[in-house]
Order: C-alpha cells, then sequence, then structure tokens
C-alpha cells in the first residue's frame, strides 16, 4: 500500500503532473465516445439558430455539454490517483461489476430517457447562447446519469481502445433501442 508522500516529494509531484495529462485524455475519451451519442440534439441547437449563428450554437452547446463530464472528470482522477497503484485489477473488476448492475437497473433507463430531452431554443442574441448552453448543460448531466459506470470503466482501464470500443457500442445500442 502506498504512503502518504510529502508534499514536496517526486511522488507527489508526479501525481500533480499526471492528473492535469488524466483530464485531458478523459476529455478526449468524452469526445470520442459520447459525441456521435448527441448528434439529434446538436442538429436541434443549429436547426432552432438563425443561420448566421449556427456554428456559434453548436459550440456553446457542445461547451455545456461537456462542463459536467468536465465536473464528473476531474473528480474521477482525483479518486483514481489516490488508489494505490498495486489494486487496480481489483478496481478494475469492481468497476466493470458496477456497469454491469448499472446497465440492468431501472435507474439506469430513467436517466438514459433524460438524454432525448428537448428545449425550446430562441433563435438569437444572448438569450440563444445562453439556451444552447443550458441545454447542452441538461443533455450533459443527463447522459452523466447514464453512462457514469460505462466512463468508469474506461478510466479504470487507463482508455484502452477496446475497453472505450465496447463502451460506446453498448450506449449506441442503449439510445438505439427503447427500453420499457
Amino acid at each position: 500500500m502506498r504512503s502518504a508522500s510529502p508534499p514536496g516529494s517526486r511522488s507527489s509531484r508526479c501525481r500533480a503532473i499526471r492528473r492535469p495529462i488524466n483530464l485531458i485524455f478523459w476529455l478526449l475519451m468524452v469526445v470520442a465516445m459520447m459525441f456521435p451519442l448527441v448528434t439529434a440534439q446538436v442538429r436541434q441547437a443549429a436547426f432552432h439558430s438563425l443561420w448566421s449563428r449556427r456554428h456559434r450554437a453548436i459550440g456553446v452547446f457542445l461547451t455545456g455539454y461537456m462542463l459536467p463530464w468536465l465536473a464528473f472528470g476531474a473528480l474521477f482522477i482525483f479518486v483514481q490517483g489516490e488508489l494505490p497503484v498495486d489494486r487496480r485489477a481489483s478496481v478494475l473488476i469492481v468497476a466493470i461489476l458496477i456497469a454491469a448492475a448499472w446497465q440492468a437497473s431501472p435507474s439506469k433507463r430513467r436517466a438514459l430517457s433524460r438524454c432525448h430531452r428537448i428545449m425550446p431554443l430562441s433563435p438569437r442574441g444572448w438569450r440563444a447562447n445562453w439556451d444552447c448552453l443550458r441545454f447542452g448543460w441538461r443533455i450533459g448531466t443527463a447522459c452523466v446519469c447514464a453512462c457514469w459506470a460505462l466512463m468508469l470503466v474506461c478510466a479504470v482501464s487507463d482508455h484502452g481502445i477496446l475497453t472505450m470500443c465496447v463502451a460506446t457500442m453498448v450506449a449506441i445500442r442503449d439510445r438505439a433501442v427503447r427500453q420499457n
């Protein structure tokens, strides 16, 4: 088990450097896995905006969408950095079991239904930007609630490409298949 490192030690400096890098990998994982799942909402933000501001509407929506994922990722990376290195395999097994239990739960289905919500968007002005940001935040929060367990498995597996592909396929299936 890892002992607590003094604040100025080499180990604590390495962890401090590794956390921002892990957060960048986390955000890249979210972009690769989750952006394809929100194309309908991105289209809504674009088509409910004036032609001259469609690109801005998409950017503001995606910014709002990423904020909940950024917060969740930062929390996870902080907690993961405190885990002993020799326990990572057991943590991965526990994360897979938690994800499997979450996938089968009624709470997951309820959370998934919130990912499909729409909301009216103003077509112009600061209200349009605010509405797109709020819409992105709502969808992002719903997606975090629905897919947190899959993303934990991917992050615990050090963003393994096979794990990410499997998790993405599971998320796409969840969105495509209407659950009763």
